[in-house]
């Protein structure tokens, strides 16, 4: 971690650590200033990047059981200038196994290579680009052991975002089409689901707290927001879902999340701890 004029650096300085750190001290202020008109409760998520895949989606279970009943969560992801977002892209991850024949590459021809065939299907899911829409990345492939070998089996992991339930029903459709057409005879695959968080739906009641926040921002001299459908995925996906009305990335600004150059501006910190505190004392 470094600090240079008005910008601090490290992992997580953005997404999400900022926001936490922000949470603490909105928390400290009321808490200051005796605020005793509603319970408040600060809620760290701490498998959120895994798809709380370490806990089982225990820590979502944590989650909604003590947000039951709220009037308000906030979700303090990194934020856009001037905007929090009401949508969020769920996100699918499917590991495909491409099984092959194995022989010497000096008779390649009496193969399957199953590199191949795993090349052929990722060429037809990266054609998902539809940035409001359905998008596939397929980030990690394995396949084969030594260059004069025919490799004989290949895997690859694809990463799809959808907006909602019906396109998450197409996009399970297209792997499974995908996975099923052969382009090297001999070839076969296999389809394993690594992980799924559903999309944060368009919600009015997200609309409505939106509405509230902004009139209680105005109030008191802070800018308003407007709403915004982010392509990344969130656990305020689960909260709308069980009908919690939410607002996220009401945390810091920066950049370069999820890289070495991660960075946020400490001022925001202090804009995003009041703009916490005074939601949360006067919704």
């Amino acid at each position: 971690m470094r600090i240079e004029d008005n910008c601090l650096y490290g992992p997580g300085a953005l997404d999400c650590k900022g926001g936490v750190v922000a949470s603490f001290f909105a928390m400290d202020a009321l808490w200051r200033c005796g605020f005793d008109r509603r319970p408040v409760k600060l809620i760290l998520q701490t498998d959120e990047e895994t798809g709380s895949k370490t806990s089982s989606k225990r820590t979502i279970e944590f989650m909604r059981k003590h947000a039951k009943g709220s009037i308000a969560f906030l979700n303090t992801e990194g934020r856009d200038p001037g905007t929090l977002v009401l949508e969020r892209k769920g996100i699918l991850r499917y590991e495909l196994i491409v099984h092959g024949i194995a022989a010497h590459s000096s008779i390649c021809d009496e193969a399957a290579n199953a590199v191949t065939e795993a090349a052929h299907k990722i060429i037809e899911l990266e054609k998902l680009k539809d940035r409001n829409a359905i998008t596939c990345n397929c980030g990690v492939i394995k396949g084969g052991t030594v260059a004069n070998s025919v490799a004989d089996t290949c895997s690859f992991t694809a990463d799809i975002r959808f907006v909602n339930d019906e396109q998450y029903a197409e996009a399970e459709r297209i792997v499974k089409e995908v996975a099923g057409k052969t382009h090297v005879e001999g070839c076969s695959c296999e389809v394993k689901l690594v992980s799924m968080r559903p999309a944060m739906e368009k919600a009015d009641r997200n609309y409505t707290l939106l509405d509230r926040i902004n009139e209680i921002c105005a109030s008191v001299g802070l800018d308003t927001f407007k709403p915004r459908l982010a392509h990344g995925g969130s656990d305020a996906a689960y909260m709308t879902r069980f009908g919690i009305p939410c607002v996220d990335s009401i945390g810091l600004f920066g950049g370069y999340g999820h890289s070495y150059k991660e960075y946020v501006f400490l001022d925001s910190l202090l804009q995003s701890a009041k703009e916490q505190a005074v939601i949360v004392a006067y919704i």
